[in-house]
């Protein structure tokens, strides 16, 4: 009776330890090489192989378009005599115009990419689920859920009442 008792303490002392925890991990996803991808997008990459689900947090990426343009060159040299101005050919003072002009626009584009572990959830004692959506077309984050029901507890005291039993 007593090796029994000790079984069942260690059992349910191990069930109890394992499954203490739960929590959602993520990472950087890793970036595949462009000199390994190919034409139509596929990589032998040893990178290439994700362990997750990727998602991309926003980044706002700037386009600026900068214009300049040469309104002036000089002025050309006069000579004044008796109220009489006259043209120094060759002979220009330098002056130069500028116009200047920049427009901005801004995009939302994705960012960095990260993967969720959604694996680290679940357990033999535990009911997960798990729900991830993008905005269309992106792999930009929406919303993401995640819900862990543990049965350990329960699994436990089943356990030590069905011993008790015997």
């Amino acid at each position: 009776m007593r090796i029994k008792n000790a079984i069942l303490l260690a059992t349910t002392a191990s069930l109890g330890l394992s499954a203490c925890s739960t929590s959602l991990q993520t990472r950087i996803s890793p970036a595949v090489p462009a000199e390994k991808v190919d034409a139509s997008g596929n990589s032998d990459s040893v990178y290439s192989a994700r362990q997750g689900i990727p998602y991309a947090l926003p980044m706002r990426q700037y386009t600026i378009d900068v214009t300049r343009r040469l309104m002036s060159c000089g002025t050309p040299i006069t000579l004044e005599v008796d109220g009489t101005s006259t043209p120094l050919p060759g002979y220009v003072l330098p002056t130069l115009g500028f116009e200047l002009k920049a427009t901005a626009k801004s995009a939302m584009v994705e960012g960095e990419q990260y993967l969720v572990d959604y694996k680290a959830l679940s357990s033999g004692s535990k009911t997960t689920n798990f729900a991830i959506e993008y905005h269309e077309g992106t792999m930009l984050l929406k919303s993401i859920n995640a819900s862990a029901d543990d049965q350990t507890g329960e699994i436990i005291a089943k356990t030590i009442g069905a011993a008790l039993a015997i």
